[in-house]
């Protein structure tokens, strides 16, 4: 598209937060930072009533920029703050952020060219890029750019049509035809949303120059309770009839359950590929790493370890729990 306000498109950023007083202000700097006309982007806050300074960093910045808004979000959950900016923004692309994130200063170009690769898709989305600032951090980044450490291609390089997106960038028409987000789901929400996405026969696009920072989990604890979160919610999408899992995350599935082996002792000499697997998979991170790649992959091991063990306990928990 060239740079004529006729050609432009009108972005709407919709950010549901809750306690983001150490990261909200960081977001909002790198959207106004942004390479693009200020005019033709709407930041739109569905704030679940902060109970820290988020809502007063907020309305400073609303003092000082007439585009940014904020709106409450009284259930609190992440699905009923997107539904909110859903319904508050104007914008013909609407983009799903979190409140933790920050954004390149090339982030709304690079959505209008993936649309420009893709002009039969309706929804694009870019690369998570992980920036740790410690050693366990950087293990489990290593972990999540291996092949064989996410359930989607959020982390790869990898462009293309997909099945699913995180921070996706959704054509108004889509959101008119799909709906509103499933607010049972505190969890794995983008995901059911964009399984009836492609359920409407709308395509997903993944374009690798859009990309957004992720600050990985800080200690193993917080690493396995992301991980039988995000198990127990995708069981719960399957359990209330949403449809199949993708092939990744079934595929996910089996191989937490090979690491879940692993962990029971009597069949270690069973697991013995899955191991090997594992091993090849943090080397294939190396390229990402640079020199530092073999002093973390000990421990980029055991993270994987880990995330596959939590995912698949998650997933049978919410496999035999009763749908929320």
């Amino acid at each position: 598209m060239d740079d004529s306000a006729s050609e432009r498109c009108r972005f709407s950023v919709v950010v549901p937060t809750y306690n983001e007083e150490d990261s909200i202000g960081d977001l909002l700097d790198s959207i106004l930072s942004a390479d693009y006309p200020k005019t033709d982007i709407e930041v739109v806050i569905a704030d679940g009533m902060s109970e820290d300074r988020t809502r007063a960093i907020v309305c400073e910045y609303i003092e000082r920029n007439s585009t940014i808004e904020l709106h409450d979000n009284p259930d609190r959950h992440t699905p009923n703050g997107i539904n909110v900016g859903f319904e508050a923004s104007n914008g013909e692309i609407v983009v799903l952020v979190g409140g933790h994130s920050t954004l390149p200063t090339d982030f709304f170009r690079r959505i209008e060219e993936a649309f420009e690769r893709a002009p039969d898709a309706g929804v694009v989305g870019g690369v998570m890029e992980p920036e740790p600032s410690t050693y366990f951090e950087t293990a489990v980044s290593m972990a999540l750019v291996s092949p064989l450490g996410a359930s989607s291609n959020r982390f790869s390089e990898y462009e293309g049509y997909v099945e699913t997106v995180n921070y996706g960038a959704y054509k108004r028409s889509v959101v008119q035809e799909v709906g509103l987000m499933d607010t049972s789901l505190p969890r794995a929400q983008d995901y059911e949303y964009n399984r009836r996405v492609r359920k409407h026969g709308i395509k997903i696009y993944q374009y690798p120059k859009i990309r957004v920072a992720y600050h990985p989990r800080s200690t193993p604890s917080a690493l396995t309770r992301q991980y039988f979160g995000n198990g127990y919610w995708k069981a719960q999408v399957f359990q209330n009839n949403h449809g199949c899992l993708t092939s990744l995350a079934l595929a996910n599935g089996v191989i937490a359950g090979t690491a879940a082996m692993v962990l029971l002792g009597p069949l270690l000499l069973l697991s013995v590929g899955y191991l090997v697997a594992v091993t090849l998979a943090v080397r294939r991170a190396r390229s990402r790493f640079d020199s530092d790649w073999l002093w973390h992959a000990p421990v980029t091991v055991v993270s994987l370890i880990l995330m596959h063990t939590a995912y698949f306990c998650g997933f049978v928990t919410g496999t035999l729990s009763v749908p929320e």
